[in-house]
């Protein structure tokens, strides 16, 4: 699936650099982002959950605390809280963006821009570090 999302992200920066209309590829982007998330959250914990894990609990709330979980198994936990102090704020504003373009509300919700794009890109970046560390 990260390959699935590293060539769909591919293709949205070529086609930002042509001057394409890629504004489908970039909330692609977006949803996929989240459901490798969501997978490996699923994943992570259903080798080793956390205590009183719920697939049920808040995507934000499951996410910390697997990470968190994670981490601490694994005895990285200044990954975890260095991620947390610097990405909490993108991950929030993603994942509303990320509802917003699944469940509109209006016709603004579903524009998407080059720095949605941009951010998209760090924070992949930065999320893959967690999910790959053993």
């Amino acid at each position: 699936m990260r390959l699935d999302f590293s060539e769909l992200y591919k293709i949205a920066t070529e086609g930002l650099n042509k001057n394409d209309n890629i504004k489908g590829l970039i909330r692609a982007c977006l949803k996929e982002l989240f459901s490798l998330m969501e997978a490996d959250i699923y994943h992570l914990n259903f080798i080793d959950a956390y205590p009183d894990y719920n697939k049920d609990d808040r995507f934000i709330d499951r996410f910390k605390k697997t990470y968190k979980h994670h981490c601490r198994t694994h005895e990285r936990y200044s990954l975890y809280s260095d991620f947390v102090n610097k990405q909490m704020s993108t991950i929030r504003l993603l994942k509303y963006k990320r509802d917003r373009i699944t469940h509109p509300r209006n016709m603004d919700d579903t524009n998407v821009d080059k720095l949605l794009l941009d951010r998209i890109g760090s924070f992949s970046n930065r999320i893959f570090i967690l999910c790959v560390m053993q």
